[in-house]
């Protein structure tokens, strides 16, 4: 074994093989001409402390997957390079494909002079090139002459003619071996169950994830090694522990039934500020009751330390606990599986987890830390990170891994630890209106016109409310902004929901707090390591700093203001901003006075004591912001499911962890906010296309969401009365059900996650059976997808229950959608929703204005901009009621760091004023001169503009980005030229047979 692990493994290719699924291979890197310094097998990483060098999956780049292989640079130049070893089927043509490009941010291209790429095989150049551009370069390299045979592949970053690695981030996109004409079957995972009964979640196993079948787990020592064994009805698991001196935290070999074998927690090790510690001795202490303690010698900067371990199994799950009796390690990494592949799998809402499969071991795995029982301070992924106290010390180290295997992708997928939500009966059935802007009476009006169209199973999320505007002096909120209506119109509103049997609640924010609040006491700001204040939110429009609260201190103004809410607005529930939607490490404080300085625990204890008042000061449910709420699902009510990390719109239609995990724990609507989950803006008629609608819709459907009306659909009676009548009754009958079977369209048969995570598939057609009876098909993929005796178009759906069915599908000549919904049977109908889409979705809110640019050169980075607006005849009164101001963002994701992805702004009153604007009149407002400003970097620039005051943004026609931004065209800023980019023109994009025109 030690043979094996000091040298490099040869991997066996079947097919094309990406080298980001490649699990053996070692990174070395040499600074100057000093020694070659080895990472280890496996070992990956993002800027390792002692050179910092990188090797680590980066992401995608213009659409490509991206790996970082970063340069010395800590303590001078040098070269960084991974080794991989191969062998290629006989008889093959084999090639070695990949793309050279510096990453696209403007430190990059400010701050680096590029990076020389080389690549060798065995040992001879093969390629090299020296790379300065983030535009990808692509290159082959025949490897055919390998046919049959092993080889060496190495791959090599070295710094630019400066020998400066400053910014040297060298991304390789997509490398991999291609394989000509060679397709493998590959071998299937061994799945006894297509049924899911067991798997949903169990908070009483804490964060261990579920079997799903009869097992006995036992334990027993062979020779120097100690066995660790899952014994159940499906299969066999051996974990074999062997402490070794110079690893961390052992040799554990696992094997399957007669799969090759393969290494847990491989890689693994202990590092402090200035590297890593290395384990000089490992002695067992016990052996009883099936766990084996540890007690380890370390070695660190020449200083010997003292830590212990202890391992023992749970179902399929080896734990692994590990304690220091000091504080002075920074990170402990507790490895990842070794073996020849291992595909990482991206699964959405799941966060801090390792989830791989393994296509040797035809089986998956996780990785991940208990946040239960860690003192640290962040977690990320399998490590875990232990940060400075504002004194000087850290704390000592106390984790618990859990590594887990099974056949069954379900079953490596973690529990959620907490009860679920009490609210289902009463949240369960309701469709969620997300509302951001607006004037209290106004928005009581509409709720009341809604109610007349039988909308009474809601819940209102009004955000724009406070004192002295969002985000804006917190926490101080009340009484309400008097620009927007007065206290009695608030009540209004509040009156409004209660008439029509609507929840109502209150946008509060506990985690952000402005030092213009009458409440700031800088004391009660959490700290960083260095002792400043720790910073929260920016207020881009202010210009005011937030900071974050003490861990103690969020619940102290909570309790201060929440009840003062509840009591004058009569609110039913409430929503908190933030803190649902971020891990329990959010805005550390390192304050050394502070209990659980620098430790999760401290902030994880705050937010439940916030969530806790929030509940009780309005005797509801509670609400909030999306994307890692499964740290807190049944903690919180409800949130907004928006799934960003995961592609957002492009996200995999991976249900398993949120229907079986946080589906049972709490009720989740939408797939977050508009402008955060479109990636690829269609707009029509001022509204989203009918296809963004559609796929909007199913994705809803098929992760088991409530409906969700946002604020830029609240006024569109089309998108409201569909998702009332044609989601909820849907939702209803899923709400407070669990998932009996999640099944994937493949090749023609429905077959579990397992299947199709193994066959690469597409996840893009879906069928849910909850075990209320309810069966839901929903399809993703561009061809109409035939279920019992439907043909639902891509993005429509069929759900049948006893009394029940629902679908968007094709009417009988195929040339258009249909919505439709019966409750009931014939004779004895309760609802029937029949939407012929006869009538385009026009909002109530729209006004018809119609912008465009013109835009020419004027000088060095400057160029003049004059801003068009066509006026139509609908929703004047906006313009003449309102004093409306024009805000014009250039926009680059890749370049800014802000959400919204403003790089600079052109934000101005236009000339004339909007009182001004008349039916059928052009406005010509400007021209203006803009200067590009000194720090943006050479490219493409969006220019995105709309119309807005302190009620809001207004809706326009135009290419809308989804979030009342309106797409006019693009500058191009190469050195000190700027030229202009008009928008591609878009001819009924999403339309085509989603409207009956």
């Amino acid at each position: 074994m030690m043979a094996f692990l000091s040298s490099l493994p040869i991997v066996p290719i079947e097919g094309t093989t990406r080298l980001l699924e490649v699990g053996f291979y070692r990174v070395s890197y040499r600074i100057g001409e000093g020694p070659v310094v080895d990472l280890g097998l496996g070992w990956q990483d993002h800027f390792e402390p002692v050179a910092g060098v990188s090797y680590t999956p980066w992401g995608e780049q213009d659409g490509v997957k991206t790996l970082l292989i970063h340069c010395p640079w800590r303590k001078g130049g040098g070269l960084t390079w991974v080794d991989y070893r191969f062998r290629l089927p006989k008889g093959v043509r084999a090639k070695f494909v990949f793309g050279c490009a510096m990453w696209r941010k403007p430190e990059v291209q400010k701050g680096s002079d590029g990076v020389t790429y080389a690549v060798y095989v065995n040992g001879k150049e093969a390629f090299r090139k020296h790379i300065t551009s983030p535009e990808w370069e692509w290159h082959e390299i025949d490897l055919s002459e390998f046919s049959g045979r092993e080889f060496a592949l190495r791959l090599e970053v070295g710094p630019g003619p400066k020998n400066d690695a400053s910014w040297d981030y060298s991304l390789w996109g997509d490398p991999r071996i291609v394989i000509e004409g060679l397709r493998p079957s590959p071998r299937l995972p061994k799945v006894g169950k297509t049924t899911l009964e067991g798997l949903s979640n169990d908070h009483r196993l804490g964060v261990r994830p579920s079997v799903h079948y009869r097992y006995r787990n036992k334990a027993r020592k062979v020779g120097e090694a100690f066995e660790f064994i899952y014994d159940g009805e499906d299969c066999k698991i051996v974990y074999s522990v062997k402490p070794e001196r110079g690893v961390f935290p052992a040799r554990v070999e696992v094997r399957l039934e007669g799969r090759p074998p393969f290494y847990a927690y491989g890689g693994g090790y202990i590092q402090g500020p200035k590297g890593r510690a290395e384990v000089s001795e490992v002695n067992v202490k016990s052996f009883e009751g099936g766990r084996l303690s540890l007690e380890y010698s370390l070695d660190y900067e020449g200083k010997p330390r003292r830590a212990e371990g202890a391992f023992w199994i749970e179902g399929k799950t080896l734990f692994f606990e590990f304690r220091t009796f000091e504080g002075w390690a920074h990170k402990v990494h507790f490895g990842a599986p070794l073996t020849q592949l291992r595909r990482p799998i991206t699964v959405p809402y799941l966060f801090a987890t390792n989830i791989f499969y393994l296509p040797v071991q035809s089986a998956f795995c996780s990785v991940f830390l208990d946040f239960l029982r860690s003192d640290a301070s962040y977690l990320q992924l399998a490590s875990s990170i232990y940060e400075r106290k504002t004194d000087g010390t850290r704390n000592p180290v106390r984790d618990v891994c859990l590594f887990t295997v099974s056949y069954e992708f379900p079953e490596v997928l973690r529990n959620i630890p907490w009860e679920p939500s009490p609210y289902f009966d009463l949240i369960g059935d309701r469709i969620v209106f997300d509302i951001w802007g607006g004037r209290y009476a106004e928005g009581a009006e509409w709720i009341r016109e809604l109610a007349t169209y039988g909308i009474r199973k809601a819940v209102l999320l009004w955000h724009v409310w406070q004192r002295y505007g969002y985000d804006n002096a917190l926490p101080t909120t009340i009484p309400a902004n008097p620009e927007l209506g007065t206290e009695e119109e608030m009540l209004s509103l509040s009156d409004a929901c209660r008439e029509a049997g609507w929840l109502f609640a209150l946008h509060e924010n506990y985690i952000d707090f402005y030092p213009n609040s009458k409440e700031w006491n800088p004391k009660e700001v959490a700290l960083t390591p260095d002792g400043n204040l720790r910073k929260a939110w920016f207020n881009t429009i202010t210009g005011i700093q937030s900071y974050a609260y003490k861990n103690w201190a969020m619940a102290k103004y909570a309790r201060k203001y929440s009840p003062e809410i509840h009591r004058r607005y009569r609110t039913t529930a409430c929503f908190y901003d933030v803190n649902s939607c971020a891990p329990p490490w959010l805005h550390l404080d390192c304050d050394a006075k502070e209990p659980h300085s620098a430790m999760l625990k401290g902030r994880l204890k705050g937010n439940l004591e916030l969530f806790k008042v929030g509940r009780e000061a309005h005797e509801g449910p509670l609400f909030g912001e999306g994307e890692q709420h499964f740290w807190w699902a049944g903690l919180v009510d409800g949130v907004e499911a928006q799934l960003i990390a995961a592609g957002k719109e492009h996200a995999p239609w991976l249900l398993d962890f949120d229907l079986l995990k946080i589906h049972p724990q709490m009720v989740n609507h939408g797939m977050g906010y508009w402008g955060r989950w479109v990636v690829e803006p269609e707009s029509w008629r001022g509204l989203p296309s009918p296809r963004k609608l559609d796929k909007y819709r199913a994705m809803e459907l098929a992760f088991g969401h409530a409906g969700y009306v946002p604020t830029l659909l609240w006024k569109c009676l089309d998108w409201v009365l569909k998702e009332y009548y044609l989601t909820r009754p849907v939702q209803e009958r899923y709400a407070k059900a669990k998932a009996r079977r999640i099944l994937y369209w493949v090749e023609g048969d429905l077959v579990p996650s397992s299947i199709a995570l193994a066959l690469k598939a597409p996840l893009n057609r879906v069928f849910v059976e909850y075990d209320s009876g309810l069966r839901l098909w929903v399809n993703g993929a561009e061809e109409p997808w035939e279920v019992e005796g439907k043909v639902l178009p891509q993005y429509g759906f069929l759900a049948l229950d006893k009394g029940f069915e629902a679908w968007t599908a094709m009417e009988p000549k195929g040339r258009f959608c249909v919505d439709f919904c019966l409750v009931g049977s014939e004779g004895e109908v309760e609802m029937l929703f029949a939407n012929g889409r006869g009538f385009p979705p026009e909002s109530e809110g729209m006004v018809e204005v119609s912008p465009s640019v013109e835009v020419q050169p004027a000088g060095p980075r400057r160029f003049r901009i004059t801003y068009r607006f066509k006026v139509g005849r609908r929703g004047l009164d906006a313009l003449h009621r309102r004093d409306l101001l024009v805000f014009v963002h250039f926009v680059n994701f890749e370049v800014s760091k802000r959400g919204e992805g403003i790089v600079f702004q052109h934000d101005h009153r236009p000339e004339p004023p909007t009182r001004r604007w008349r039916e059928g009149s052009t406005v010509v407002d400007g021209p203006y001169e803009v200067e590009v400003p000194e720090w943006v970097p050479d490219g493409r620039y969006e220019i995105r503009l709309g119309l807005y005051d302190k009620e809001g943004r207004v809706a326009m026609e135009g290419m809308d980005d989804s979030t009342q931004r309106y797409i006019v065209g693009e500058i191009v800023v190469e050195g000190e030229k700027v030229k202009f980019e008009p928008p591609e023109a878009k001819v009924e994009e999403g339309v085509r047979g989603r409207i009956n025109l």
